[in-house]
């Protein structure tokens, strides 16, 4: 049995999703005294400070907030992984999850200097199987992505359509370039674009908590860009494929 076999990738699997869930909760017990530390010495010290400390400070405050956000997003998909996010589909109307992510999106698409807007191509009255919350969660990190990569002044498009095996939910940016080997690669647990600047502040787990809440609901999440002949700049898709309720 060789390093490569489907026995040894499974074990290792599991022994890193069990490594994910102790990590959390590690994280998390310090976080909490570290911001309140952090937020007194500020306070003390905040006219007593040169300019070279006040930065360190705020480094550490982003430190601090990544770190917090990271695990925010393992707890989340450990949640989602082990169905403690309870997932009960039931036909919904997808214009109403999508409109609810772009109202809840607002104001973060509007810090980031990015307009937000939805379309359809399909009818009022056509249903998917669902269960709203999750799905209202994996709309939600799909938006956050396409927020954090695309260009100031440009537009993040919410489109409904329909395939073969479903109901679409494509989230459109015109941001950076991901190389095209890499672009499946990023559903993976932390991976980062080796050679795109930014990726480096993201928790690296959004599209992974997508694609388990896509399959959870017997559906698949599908990368691919935007623009493909444009090099620099082709933006990112990603559509989010739910079945039919009928």
């Amino acid at each position: 049995m060789t390093s490569e076999s489907p026995e040894y990738l499974s074990e290792d699997l599991d022994f890193l999703r069990q490594l994910l869930r102790d990590l959390s909760h590690e994280i998390a017990a310090p976080l909490t005294p570290l911001f309140g530390h952090l937020d007194l010495l500020e306070l003390r010290t905040e006219d007593k400070l040169s300019p070279m400390q006040m930065r360190c400070m705020r480094a550490m405050r982003r430190s601090l907030r990544r770190l917090s956000a990271i695990n925010d997003r393992m707890l989340e998909m450990a949640r989602v992984e082990r169905g403690h996010i309870p997932c009960d589909p039931v036909p919904l109307i997808p214009q109403q999850a999508v409109a609810e992510v772009v109202r809840r999106k607002s104001s973060s698409a509007e810090s980031h200097g990015v307009a937000l807007e939805q379309r359809t191509s399909i009818s009022d009255d056509r249903k998917i199987l669902a269960d709203w919350n999750l799905l209202v969660i994996a709309l939600g990190h799909l938006v956050e992505n396409a927020l954090r990569y695309a260009p100031d002044g440009t537009t993040v498009t919410l489109e409904l359509g329909v395939e073969d095996d479903g109901c679409a939910i494509r989230v459109i940016d015109q941001g950076r370039a991901v190389p095209a080997s890499e672009l499946e690669k990023i559903l993976r647990p932390f991976y980062r674009v080796t050679d795109a600047e930014g990726y480096t502040e993201t928790a690296g787990l959004g599209l992974t908590i997508v694609d388990l809440i896509a399959r959870r609901h017997s559906g698949h999440l599908r990368l691919s860009f935007t623009q493909p002949d444009r090099s620099e700049q082709p933006g990112l898709t990603a559509a989010l494929v739910i079945p039919w309720s009928d």
